[in-house]
């Protein structure tokens, strides 16, 4: 901020020349708030966008998992029946 002794000896119309000055500024570093305010909430979509997308991976992941354990757990009851059926046949 202007001391008040530092514009006393302005005259009427550097005083008007000085707030328009000041006023220019501050519409610009209004702006320059707004425009950064639009960056942030794009950029808050995008993060939420791609975490969406991660959770729907993790998901797919999952479902993976528990069809190979379930084809693992399935392989090994298969693989035991054929131990059986060879000490049983002798084949």
């Amino acid at each position: 901020m202007i001391p008040m002794q530092s514009i006393e000896h302005l005259s009427p119309d550097e005083r008007l020349a000085l707030i328009e000055a000041a006023q220019a500024e501050n519409d610009e570093l209004r702006q320059r708030l707004t425009d950064a305010d639009k960056e942030i909430e794009s950029l808050n979509k995008q993060l939420a966008e791609a975490q969406a997308g991660l959770a729907y991976q993790e998901q797919l992941i999952n479902r993976q998992r528990t069809v190979v354990m379930q084809q693992e757990s399935l392989m090994d009851a298969i693989g035991a029946g054929g131990v059986s059926a060879q000490r049983i046949t002798g084949d």
